[in-house]
């Protein structure tokens, strides 16, 4: 369970994440739906090209990270909203592009079973697991991730991109789950040594 102040932090995590997404991606998402309607419009050329734009927005504050991590209001989270921001563009860019693909109700399930997801994320993060804010924060992570590889095969999106683009893309994602499920278990580790040694 959260605290009063773990829940205050969390909250400015989530709100800080909200607030880097457009400058992280630099609105593409939009743009990948608007161009993606029109059928004059190369649709893999747009689906790549917003992929790239948000990679490469990630890429850039990655870099900035030692710097933005000195600030002390965000109490060495930086990292987690970075994180927040990338993984919820790339969800909301492929989601946008399966909505103008005409899966308007793939669309809107989707997006229920992704809060589905998070709720029992949240339960095993923070009342299993004992996460706190990281757990919180990573909820909405995994749950991002697994919606988006979700939208990805079923929409066929991966007939879309290039054979090399797809072939990347996958390949980013089994690798973060596979961090994010290494990450996990170290955790836990040291939650019950610390546990053990108190």
């Amino acid at each position: 369970y959260l605290s009063t102040a773990e829940y205050s932090t969390a909250d400015i995590i989530t709100q800080s994440a909200n607030l880097l997404m457009p400058l992280l991606s630099l609105g593409v998402c939009d743009a990948v739906f608007r161009f993606t309607l029109d059928r004059d419009v190369d649709r893999r050329r747009v689906l790549t090209t917003g992929l790239y734009v948000i990679f490469a927005g990630f890429l850039v504050f990655a870099a900035l990270f030692p710097l933005l991590n000195l600030i002390d209001y965000f109490e060495g989270y930086m990292w987690l909203i970075i994180l927040y921001a990338f993984v919820a563009n790339v969800h909301s860019l492929l989601a946008q592009c399966c909505r103008a693909c005409g899966k308007t109700a793939f669309f809107a399930l989707q997006g229920i079973i992704a809060t589905a997801l998070t709720i029992g994320l949240n339960i095993l993060f923070l009342v299993v697991l004992d996460l706190g804010v990281l757990g919180y924060v990573l909820s909405v992570a995994v749950a991002d991730t697994v919606m988006t590889l979700a939208i990805f095969f079923i929409c066929r999106l991966y007939s879309i991109l290039p054979c090399h683009a797809a072939f990347q893309f996958i390949q980013y994602q089994i690798k973060f789950i596979v961090t994010f499920r290494s990450f996990i278990i170290l955790i836990t580790v040291q939650s019950n040594i610390t546990g053990n040694l108190g």
